[in-house]
């Protein structure tokens, strides 16, 4: 799984995390909670991740903007 960390308009950054797999859940369950994410919707999020293979969560309070990518 790869990183990157992108400015955006307003202070709003991007967060993109390409190329996870099973064995990256856990990274990305962890960049989740550290934006504030309770543990059911990490769970739906992961869920979605891996049968749709994107997954996008925006959260103003923190100032981001999370695209995963599989």
């Amino acid at each position: 799984m790869k990183t990157g960390l992108y400015p955006l308009s307003d202070s709003v950054n991007l967060l993109v995390l390409k190329g996870v797999n099973l064995l990256s859940l856990d990274d990305v369950d962890s960049w989740l909670y550290a934006i504030g994410m309770n543990a059911s919707e990490r769970s739906e999020a992961c869920c979605q991740l891996i049968s749709d293979g994107h997954f996008d969560v925006c959260n103003i309070e923190y100032r981001v903007h999370v695209k995963c990518l599989a």
